[in-house]
């Protein structure tokens, strides 16, 4: 667990988190947003929260302040990379949080797995937003992934 930056800090996803996450993954922004658009069911959520969980390339935080969540950060490591994602509760969005969250999970990440020496981000290209994120987080535009339906913009921090 991580304290700091004015009282938020992260600490690991754990099984009383899965209806929490989700609430946060149906939000309407957040399936824009996703890859896959289509709502995801509680069956499924429930499977994958619960190997996600076990999964020891898999770190899952929750970004706190006085005890309660304002979002979630993920990343899957292979090798030595790191894939990010990351998503606001709706009702904490355009506060800062994004860039917040970023840098603490960065942080952390290097605590709990010193293995990583790269984190890679794709965002849509309509995601602005997060796009500005990762900027803001030293992440630069390393390319762009053209996808059936839209593009992909990848950023990388060494």
């Amino acid at each position: 667990m991580q304290k700091g930056k004015s009282d938020f800090y992260l600490r690991r996803a754990n099984i009383d988190d899965m209806m929490l996450f989700f609430d946060w993954v149906n939000e309407k922004t957040v399936r824009q947003n996703s890859f896959s658009t289509n709502i995801i069911n509680i069956d499924n959520h429930k499977a994958w929260f619960e190997k996600s969980l076990k999964n020891k390339d898999r770190y899952i935080y929750v970004l706190m302040k006085d005890d309660l969540p304002l979002g979630q950060i993920r990343f899957d490591v292979s090798n030595e990379e790191a894939e990010i994602d990351y998503s606001i509760d709706r009702s904490y969005r355009n506060k800062g949080l994004g860039n917040l969250i970023i840098s603490l999970g960065i942080e952390q990440i290097s605590k709990d797995c010193n293995r990583v020496k790269k984190i890679v981000a794709r965002v849509k290209e309509t995601n602005v937003y997060s796009q500005k994120c990762f900027l803001k987080n030293g992440f630069e535009e390393y390319g762009k992934i053209s996808d059936s339906d839209y593009e992909i913009v990848e950023y990388r921090k060494s």
